[in-house]
């Protein structure tokens, strides 16, 4: 049998978890983005570093703080950009 990892299901559940909530809203585009982005930059990128799994998740972990900061700045930029485009709408000209 094949070991628990963030890509073999298990019992637990925190891959779903982390990536469940990017797929169930897939119609949004930005969505999609950001959990291929948590993906390739977690657990992808932590198994082409080390085989080890218990090293996989140190290095995931170590690299979700900059993930979250990345996906704080796109959502920041997203909804800074809505705002703007609804000012210029709302402006008489």
């Amino acid at each position: 049998m094949a070991d628990p990892s963030y890509f073999m299901p298990s019992a637990q559940i925190h891959a779903f978890m982390m990536f469940a909530p990017f797929l169930a809203m897939w119609e949004k585009r930005g969505m999609l983005i950001q959990g291929t982005f948590l993906l390739l930059t977690g657990p992808v990128m932590a198994a082409a570093i080390t085989p080890n799994l218990m090293e996989q998740a140190s290095i995931w972990c170590f690299f979700s703080i900059m993930q979250a900061r990345y996906i704080y700045i796109y959502i920041c930029n997203a909804v800074m950009q809505a705002r703007a485009m609804l000012i210029a709408f709302a402006s008489p000209t």
